[in-house]
């Protein structure tokens, strides 16, 4: 299971590479943090970094790069509402600040 984690780390830290290196100037208004999107706004994960037990606890509820996640509820000091893989997911405000998106139109 490590091992898998581990991987998908790895995967995640490199998408995130190659997507930073566009030569495309409208590329970075696409990539935000997930606390950042709006209600009902569509985004596709890029990258979950954190630490190990962070990551492998994201990633066993089905948050993994390449997935696609619709903002539900988004107020402010509350938790973040999201749906994604046919599950509604409540996630901490402050563990949203490590999954970073690219927002889908």
């Amino acid at each position: 299971m490590l091992n898998l984690i581990q991987h998908l780390y790895r995967r995640s830290r490199t998408l995130k590479q190659v997507q930073g290196r566009g030569d495309d100037k409208g590329d970075s208004n696409r990539m935000k943090k997930l606390n950042e999107l709006q209600k009902e706004q569509s985004a596709v994960i890029a990258s979950v970094n954190g630490d190990t037990r962070f990551v492998s606890r994201i990633t066993s509820i089905g948050i993994t790069p390449g997935c696609k996640i619709t903002i539900v509820k988004n107020e402010n000091h509350r938790p973040l509402l999201v749906y994604t893989r046919d599950t509604m997911i409540a996630l901490n405000r402050n563990e949203c600040e490590n999954i970073t998106v690219e927002v889908v139109a």
